[in-house]
Formats: C-alpha cells, sequence, structure tokens
C-alpha cells in the first residue's frame, strides 16, 4: 500500500505557500458558512510518474511535522492522509486524499497566519521555503479541493483508531434536505455512537460541501465510516434498539438523497492529538 501524505491548501506562508495552491474557492459566491462547527478541508492528489516513494517521504517526513506544529498551535484539530484503495488504478482522477479539520471557518482566514519562516527553520533547520515548494511540485499535484463544515460527528470523530475510512459521496433529492439531516442526526448519530461504544466501528461523521458549491454540483455531502480494519468494517451489526426503525428510516432515506459515489480509503500518516 502506498505511503503518501500532502499539505493543505488555502495557504498563506508567505508567497511560498501560495505557489502550492491551484487555487482558492470563490468565498462570496457561495452559502453562507455554518456558526460554531469544524470545517475540513479535503485536498485530492495525484501522484507524478514514478514518484509514489518520494511523494511519501516528502509527506511525512517534511509535511508531517510542519502540520504538528500547527496542531500545537491550535490552528488545526488534525491532518491526516488516506490513500485511494478501492476503486484505484492508474486511471483515477487522484490518488489520495488529505484531511485537514479546522476549529471554525474563520481560522481558514489565515491558516498558517501563525506559521513563519523562523518556525519553518526550527522545524527543519536546513530547508529554505523554496526547497520546501520545490520538492513538493516534483512529487504530485492538486487535483482539486472541497471544504465542508462537519454537521455531526460521533465523540472523538476521528480518534486514533480509524485504518479505513468509508467515504460516500450524496446529492439531496430537491426539498428533502431537511429530511436527510433528521435521519443524520436522530437515527445515524446515535446508532454510530452506539456502535463505537461497542467497538463495532471507530468513528462516524456527516459533512455538508460549502465549497465549491452550486446547484448542479454532483454531490453536496459526504459520510465518512471510520473502522479500525477491514475486518471490523465486515463484522459490524446494527445494534437492535434500531432495527425497528430501520425499515421506515431507509424508506425516507432513499427519497430523500441518492448516493453518487463510493470509495475506501486507507490511512497512511497523521498529526498526534494535542
Amino acid at each position: 500500500m502506498r505511503k503518501l501524505t500532502c499539505k493543505t491548501t488555502l495557504t498563506a506562508i508567505a508567497a511560498m505557500l501560495a505557489l502550492l495552491l491551484a487555487g482558492t474557492a470563490n468565498l462570496w459566491a457561495q452559502p453562507q458558512p455554518a456558526k460554531n462547527k469544524p470545517y475540513l478541508v479535503i485536498d485530492y492528489m495525484k501522484i507524478l510518474p514514478g514518484k509514489a516513494a518520494d511523494a511519501a517521504r516528502v509527506e511525512r517526513e517534511i509535511w508531517g511535522p510542519i502540520h504538528q506544529e500547527r496542531v500545537k498551535t491550535g490552528k488545526i484539530d488534525f491532518w491526516r492522509v488516506y490513500d485511494c484503495q478501492f476503486p484505484s488504478g492508474s486511471e483515477n482522477e487522484y490518488d489520495y486524499v488529505t484531511i485537514t479539520q479546522y476549529p471554525s471557518f474563520a481560522e481558514l482566514e489565515a491558516p498558517y497566519g501563525a506559521f513563519t519562516a523562523e518556525t519553518l527553520a526550527r522545524i527543519h533547520p536546513s530547508m529554505k521555503l523554496g526547497e520546501l515548494t520545490t520538492r513538493t511540485e516534483a512529487v504530485r499535484k492538486l487535483v482539486r479541493e472541497d471544504v465542508v463544515s462537519l454537521e455531526y460527528a460521533t465523540s472523538g470523530w476521528p480518534g486514533t483508531k480509524v485504518g479505513v475510512l468509508y467515504a460516500v459521496y450524496v446529492k439531496t433529492e430537491p426539498g428533502r434536505a431537511a429530511d436527510l439531516a433528521k435521519i443524520e442526526r436522530d437515527f445515524f448519530l446515535p446508532m454510530f455512537q452506539e456502535l463505537v461504544k461497542q467497538g463495532q466501528t471507530a468513528a462516524w461523521a456527516f459533512t455538508l460541501l460549502r465549497f465549491p458549491y452550486s446547484a448542479s454540483s454532483p454531490y453536496d455531502s459526504l459520510s465518512f465510516n471510520g473502522y479500525e480494519s477491514l475486518a471490523q468494517m465486515e463484522s459490524g451489526e446494527m445494534p437492535e434498539a434500531f432495527k425497528a426503525k430501520w425499515k421506515e428510516t431507509n424508506t425516507i432515506l432513499n427519497a430523500a438523497r441518492v448516493r453518487v459515489r463510493v470509495q475506501l480509503w486507507g490511512f497512511q500518516v497523521g498529526t498526534q492529538p494535542k
């Protein structure tokens, strides 16, 4: 399995990090940000030909400590890298993704505001900003980026035990957003919280796409089921207390949304809790 990681975009480590961006969202043209909720930036990365090992080394040894410093200062909650296990292949749009969680929308305004040249020198004494840019761009490219708000999640999300992330991309049927939100909040959240308590799953979260967003977007929300392993994913079973409600809930759910994409991501590297 590939060992991959990446930098988080929307950056402002002087001009250097601006070079690493493929573009930022047109914030004023999008829906208003949710208040008092964490935001996740999901970057979709493509490895340059023959650079998988180099990408792993650059991201793990260079970007990992940088993001760990950001966790230490409270700028981000976590940064994690997942490779795309299913589907996979050379024709995939991207090879791996990174997820960076910010405590609030406001933190996206200057995501590297407290990260100075002196900070970089302390973390990587022999490295210059130019080298950081060159080594990063030589191994991978940013394909695109999603910014999502964290609406509901099990306690401790995402935790330290998630080895596999089951990502579901959803398109809400017209006029059914309230139905979907109610099911996610009142059924799935307590159900997955119980599964976490029982040790049958590791984490769960439901997010809404904020940027880029339009009526024609192929999906408008993403949910994540986290498991320690594929074995745990296969063996999980709905708690008895929720089975009686499932048939009715599933009928409403199928009328409220369409699954447009399902992927399985494997954890590669990430920051440690503060």
